[in-house]
């Protein structure tokens, strides 16, 4: 019998070669492609004659570093299925894949956190830690140390690995050792849970979202753990369970009927095919003094959409919120970290109010409501920008590069931007960085953006091709972020775009803020006056957050911190009581300052210093003891914390001033779980944790958990609990368990 004609591979190749923009248009790539479906793991695989993607030298290499850092390990066998009885082999797989993956991932600049494609990382990396810990017996602390190995084989193909390992390995590192702390909790609470169940049973569906919700346990580290154990999971129960929890979370916020603008591709195609309207001009956007004047710009009104994204002849105060596209504009469309222009557009005796302002595509839509009269389409308009409002948003706007620069020189790396935010009071700026900067880097960051504003440096603008701009020497760009071509070049100092495109290679460069930015600045940095760096904080894991003022805010700024410092002076001429009670104002107001961050560091160690002279006076005193243990709650509370609070009282403290402590602080605090200690003939603990937050942790276990470390206990319920101990000489270990409890609820 003749054998059947064998049918060719079939190949399903796709030719990349553009970008589908959201208005329809198409732009190419830099780089067109053809994906051929197959991967560079099995082209590997291929051409190195190897039966599976994981025995490429790639993976061996990577296999050879996770044994090398895991001590007694067996090498990989390459078994599958029932051959890999142990999933030793298994897990080698998963540790390597996932590091790759994380590596590179937060090299591109996205880092694992609790919401959208961070959370995805989070779980990778969980994943793997847990595989790594449980099947591998892998020391804690051993995934990040992975991070060496991706870039030695993949650093010259992907040359962008070389740039700051350091910083990918500080964050997974600090998310690897946080979830260690929460995995060996999730795993003893999970055992509880699948102990009192049935052979073959069900974990709740309740169950399943506390060990999500209370221990950090995703949904699917729960449902492989009960599998293994041979139990399943009520998946809808869990996700009835879920929703109920966001609806509680909603209805306890404010949230209304929010009415908005939006194009989707189907607007977008009307505009360009049915109504054949040409791109929007805003060039005009640029046209203006930036101390805070320009000129109105005649346009013409060529389409209006409403709510329901349906398009009207006829404007009218009747007509609520709509958008208006013009056939040009001199109107700033939110980008870049750039909030909107605002302003009127008018038609004689007709008004339109701008609220907002967006580009979608190549159409810029003016959003909000006619006030007065009406417009009809095509009607002649005139757009009047409120440049007074610009004014200081371009002031913060051009801060911010120089601030990019100054964190550069401050850090000692290149500190990559990952977001800002410029409005008409602030500027908000966010960098990788993997820890908190200390008080000598904020003030030298904050000397160098001044410096750069007192040395009043030109702000120079170009618009030139993305290629030739990219070669400029010390040129910044936020990693990610897709530029046009031609591309906006702008530098503050220097000699001028042009003249760096001519020797791009030039180290004089690196001394001068060079950015690709299509928003709207000052023409000399000397226009800002001063800079006032207010406050720095983490976001997540290696993102911190700088914001900022500039022009009179920062001036006052810098006057607040002058006036409390020469307050703090004269208060500490004073004693007992009337030092109790100033330094109690004096927390207050420094609580409520806008100071420069480093002034706060310095007035809070004054106050600090006044704290223990009071406390020195109050020893035997007790109304003198509960005075000074409220102004210590109250310096906590003027430290800004986030998360949660634990004090130690310097004051010798009994069950009462430790209450009038943690009332203080709980009054302060009112989102936050606080927790006062106190060391006076026994080891006193108090704790408050308001209602939203008592599902994650309960007062009464924290407490408990506390005291447990000075052999005490205690009683509460889920809001408030005390208890205390007899010796209270190791009150310093309870403080660390405190910290370390509190910690794992928010890990």
């Amino acid at each position: 019998m003749k054998e059947p004609a064998r049918k060719p591979p079939t190949t399903n190749l796709v030719f990349m070669q553009f970008n589908r923009e959201r208005d329809g248009s198409l732009t190419k790539l830099p780089a067109p492609c053809v994906d051929t479906g197959m991967g560079l793991e099995r082209v590997a695989s291929v051409l190195l004659d190897k039966m599976s993607n994981y025995d490429i030298d790639f993976f061996t290499k990577i296999f050879d570093a996770i044994m090398a850092v895991v001590p007694g390990l067996k090498p990989y066998g390459g078994k599958v299925g029932e051959e890999d009885a142990d999933l030793v082999d298994m897990a080698y797989r998963v540790v390597a894949d996932h590091i790759r993956t994380l590596t590179i991932s937060i090299t591109d600049g996205a880092t694992p956190s609790s919401e959208g494609r961070g959370y995805v990382l989070r779980r990778i990396l969980r994943r793997a830690v847990r595989y790594g810990s449980e099947i591998l017996k892998a020391p804690e602390g051993f995934f990040h140390q992975l991070v060496d190995i991706v870039v030695e084989v993949m650093g010259s193909g992907f040359p962008e690995l070389n740039k700051n390992p350091a910083a990918v390995k500080e964050i997974i590192k600090e998310e690897e050792m946080i979830f260690s702390r929460t995995l060996k909790r999730g795993i003893t609470e999970l055992d509880k849970r699948m102990k009192k169940l049935e052979k073959g049973g069900v974990l709740s569906g309740e169950d399943a979202f506390k060990m999500y919700d209370t221990y950090g346990f995703p949904l699917d580290l729960t449902l492989l753990m009960c599998e293994e154990k041979g139990f399943t999971v009520d998946e809808e129960g869990y996700e009835q369970t879920m929703a109920a929890a966001k609806q509680k979370a909603k209805e306890g916020g404010h949230f209304g009927d929010l009415q908005v603008i939006d194009f989707a591709a189907e607007q977008a195609d009307v505009l360009k095919n049915k109504m054949n309207l040409p791109p929007t001009n805003d060039d005009a956007k640029f046209d203006w003094d930036s101390t805070g004047s320009g000129s109105p710009l005649p346009a013409v009104l060529k389409a209006v959409v409403d709510t329901k994204k349906v398009f009207l002849d006829q404007v009218t105060p009747d007509s609520g919120l709509v958008g208006l596209v013009m056939d040009a504009t001199s109107f700033y469309a939110e980008a870049g970290g750039q909030v909107c222009d605002l302003g009127t557009i008018t038609a004689g005796d007709a008004t339109f109010q701008v609220e907002d302002v967006k580009k979608f595509g190549a159409y810029v839509l003016h959003i909000g409501k006619c006030v007065a009269g009406s417009f009809e389409l095509g009607a002649a308009v005139t757009l009047n920008v409120d440049y007074e409002r610009r004014a200081p948003i371009a002031k913060n706007h051009t801060t911010t590069h120089m601030l990019n620069l100054a964190l550069r020189d401050a850090l000692g790396v290149a500190a990559d931007q990952r977001g800002s935010l410029c409005d008409s009071e602030k500027l908000r700026f966010d960098f990788a960085y993997g820890k908190p900067l200390t008080e000598e880097q904020l003030e030298k960051a904050q000397n160098i953006v001044n410096k750069q504003i007192s040395e009043a440096l030109s702000v120079h603008t170009m618009v030139t091709g993305l290629e030739a701009a990219k070669t400029i020497n010390g040129l910044r760009a936020v990693f990610g972020e897709q530029y046009p071509d031609p591309v906006k070049v702008v530098t503050v100092g220097g000699p001028g775009v042009a003249q760096m495109l001519e020797s791009p290679d030039s180290s004089e460069w690196s001394n001068y803020s060079i950015e690709f930015c299509g928003g709207t600045h000052i023409a000399n940095a000397s226009e800002a006056k001063r800079f006032a760096l207010l406050s720095e904080e983490g976001l997540g894991r290696g993102v911190r957050r700088i914001v900022g003022a500039t022009f009179a805010k920062a001036e006052e700024a810098f006057e607040s911190a002058a006036q409390l410092g020469a307050r703090i002076s004269t208060a500490s001429s004073l004693e007992g009581a009337n030092l109790a009670q100033e330094l109690t104002e004096i927390v207050r107001t420094l609580d409520a300052a806008t100071i420069p961050a480093t002034e706060r560091k310095k007035l809070a160690a004054s106050v600090a210093q006044l704290r223990k002279k009071s406390i020195e006076a109050s020893k035997g005193n007790a109304k003198g003891a509960a005075e000074a243990a409220k102004a210590e709650a109250e310096v906590w509370a003027a430290a800004s914390p986030s998360g949660f609070v634990v004090g130690l009282l310097q004051v010798e403290a009994d069950a009462k001033v430790v209450d009038v402590a943690v009332t203080t602080l709980a009054g302060l605090l009112p989102s936050l779980p606080v927790m006062v200690l106190g060391a006076g003939k026994s080891a006193v603990s108090v704790a408050v944790v308001p209602d939203a937050l008592q599902e994650k942790m309960s007062a009464s276990e924290w407490v408990n958990t506390t005291l447990a470390a000075c052999g005490g206990k205690g009683g509460g319920k889920k809001g408030r609990a005390q208890g205390q101990a007899r010796d209270p000489t190791n009150v310093k270990a309870a403080e660390s368990a405190a910290r370390e409890f509190a910690a794992s609820k928010f890990a």
